[in-house]
């Protein structure tokens, strides 16, 4: 009978073991999981405002050149067309290389929202098989304990015929 007793106690003792070494595990999981996500709202935050940032000075870019445009004609005489001329090229080859920059960080900025977009959806497939194999152990786990539950009954019966 203490025998008994003392088998049931380890398997109870076991059970809570493992009870709680479960909890803790799905803890850690979350808390990774929740830091994760929080670095990449993070991330995507920056990059809107990156983005924001960018298209402000796009819009500038553009009210100036149309400034330019419209007060053109009141600077042009007749001996300084030459000197506006090459002006304007220098201008224009400063705004176009600008421009280019601004489109190139513009495309970066979009390449780095779909690779942090591609994270994501990565880091929910791992957290969805994290949760699979979880309730796989779980499962097994369950397994384990009722062979032997039926071992230990089967002992049981053994001894006592």
């Amino acid at each position: 009978m203490e025998f008994k007793n003392r088998k049931q106690a380890e398997l109870e003792a076991k059970r809570e073991q493992n009870k709680r070494m479960k909890e803790i595990n799905k803890l850690n999981i979350l808390m990774k999981q929740e830091e994760k996500k929080r670095q990449m709202d993070e991330d995507l935050q920056k990059l809107r405002e990156q983005r924001k940032n960018n298209e402000e000075m796009r819009k500038y870019l553009e009210n100036e050149e149309f400034s330019n445009k419209k007060t053109q004609a009141d600077y042009i005489k007749a001996q300084q067309i030459i000197a506006e001329e090459k002006r304007k090229a220098i201008e224009l080859e400063k705004k176009n290389k600008i421009r280019e920059e601004l489109e190139k960080k513009i495309m970066e900025e979009q390449a780095r929202i779909d690779a942090a977009n591609n994270k994501r959806e990565i880091m929910e497939k791992e957290e969805t098989e994290l949760m699979i194999k979880l309730k796989t152990t779980t499962q097994q786990h369950e397994k384990m304990v009722e062979d032997y539950e039926k071992l230990v009954n089967q002992f049981k019966d053994k001894k006592y015929q």
